[in-house]
């Protein structure tokens, strides 16, 4: 594997955790609107 795969597949996992915190920190309805909130906060959100 290389290094970028590697990073890929970190990223994806704290993607992941980070899914599962904010569902237990917000209402279902409010912790969509905070993914993407994170995700442009991180650079990772391209709107279409």
């Amino acid at each position: 594997m290389d290094a970028l795969t590697k990073i890929k597949q970190v990223k994806k996992e704290n993607l992941r955790q980070f899914l599962r915190k904010v569902r237990r920190v917000f209402k279902p309805q409010h912790w969509k609107w905070a993914v993407i909130a994170e995700l442009q906060k991180n650079g990772h959100w391209h709107k279409t």
